[in-house]
């Protein structure tokens, strides 16, 4: 088998949107969403053409547990946070919503 390197997952995502972003002390309030998606040899398949013999993979699941997102500065003060714990299977092609975070105060 050929060894072929990629990223697995277009795991977590960051800031989809980010709100109210401004100079610390200049006020407001914004929110920040994070999301995940499998990329197509998880949701699709690893082709044939990856393989010296010819083979393909195809997935029934792909499994992966997120959690304990928090959102801090650079001084490590938590802005936001979710304790909970999400399963998702990457398998289900798309975008894949993990929490969106509200709140949170603007700070460069």
């Amino acid at each position: 088998m050929k060894r072929h390197r990629y990223p697995l997952l277009g795991l977590l995502t960051g800031c989809l949107a980010l709100t109210g972003c401004g100079s610390e002390g200049a006020g407001g309030k914004g929110s920040v969403e994070f999301s995940t998606w499998g990329e197509a040899y998880i949701e699709e398949q690893i082709p044939a053409a990856d393989f010296e013999d010819g083979w393909t993979v195809k997935y029934s699941k792909f499994l992966v547990v997120i959690g304990g997102i928090v959102v801090a500065d650079e001084s490590g003060a938590v802005g936001a946070e979710s304790k909970e714990t999400i399963l998702v299977n990457h398998v289900s092609p798309g975008v894949k919503s993990l929490v969106k975070l509200e709140g949170i105060e603007a700070k460069a």
